[in-house]
């Protein structure tokens, strides 16, 4: 599995750039043959995740890659959170 964490940005960036974000870099992992790709998406109910979140779904969703809601999880990109099992 791979899994994306979108690094939280120090300003205030526009939708359109947090969506593009999302996008491409989830856009990345599929054309390295990734098919079954987590995100660590940040805080729920903050604008830049939900707006990541959109570009990550937008990008699965134009390669016929299915929406599993398992693998998506809120984060502070700390490495002493665990997020996913290790199996």
């Amino acid at each position: 599995m791979a899994i994306l964490a979108l690094i939280k940005a120090q300003s205030a960036r526009s939708f359109a750039g947090r969506l593009a974000r999302g996008r491409a870099a989830t856009e990345r992992l599929i054309q390295a043959g990734r098919k079954r790709i987590a995100i660590i998406n940040g805080q729920k109910g903050v604008d830049a995740s939900r707006d990541r979140l959109k570009g990550y779904r937008q990008a699965l969703s134009s390669n016929d890659i299915p929406f599993d809601p398992t693998l998506v999880r809120p984060g502070n990109w700390e490495p002493s959170t665990r997020l996913f099992d290790d199996s």
